[in-house]
């Protein structure tokens, strides 16, 4: 199994349980638009977007992972998204890649690494890139799938990559 459309970002649980945190944001307008499971930043007039593609490093880049695909072409936030917002307790799944294709696989030495966020290119999906360690990204906490599953999922939480305006503190300078 390649990286795929189906390759997105999934919202798996909370830490300690409970429900996700979902909200509904105005979408900006964004020509490309987005499809569920992208990552989505707010912009200084308090709208999602798709972030930046390539490898997350910002501590801006991150606001919440979108629930179902963007407009597109709506008047900037007339249109509502619904939003998992992304906290230190919200945990997701995403595709391991890699470049060379018999590297991208779920291996149990990935747990406790943070790996960057890669866009998957052009099916829109975000990736855990393992081929890079990062500061920001993709803070690995178990496999989901089996190790040695070729383009498996493992479970991870955003590390460092909060919303600058993030109500948990997170990406403040």
């Amino acid at each position: 199994m390649a990286v795929t459309s189906g390759s997105k970002i999934q919202y798996e649980y909370m830490l300690g349980g409970g429900s996700p945190p979902v909200i509904q944001i105005g979408e900006q307008t964004d020509s490309t638009g987005w499809v569920a499971g992208a990552i989505l930043a707010i912009d200084s007039s308090g709208h999602v977007y798709t972030a930046a593609t390539g490898a997350i490093t910002s501590a801006t880049a991150c606001f919440g992972i979108a629930l179902h695909d963007s407009c597109g072409s709506t008047a900037d936030g007339s249109a509502l998204a619904s939003v998992v917002l992304i906290t230190p307790m919200t945990v997701f799944s995403a595709v391991v890649y890699h470049a060379t294709t018999a590297s991208a696989v779920v291996q149990s030495g990935q747990i406790g690494d943070t790996f960057a966020t890669a866009d998957g290119g052009s099916s829109k999906c975000w990736v855990m890139s393992i081929a890079t360690t990062a500061s920001v990204g993709m803070y690995c906490i178990n496999n989901k799938d089996a190790t040695g599953t070729a383009y498996g999922r493992n479970y991870f939480v955003f590390s460092g990559c909060y919303a600058t305006d993030s109500p948990w503190g997170y990406g403040t300078s």
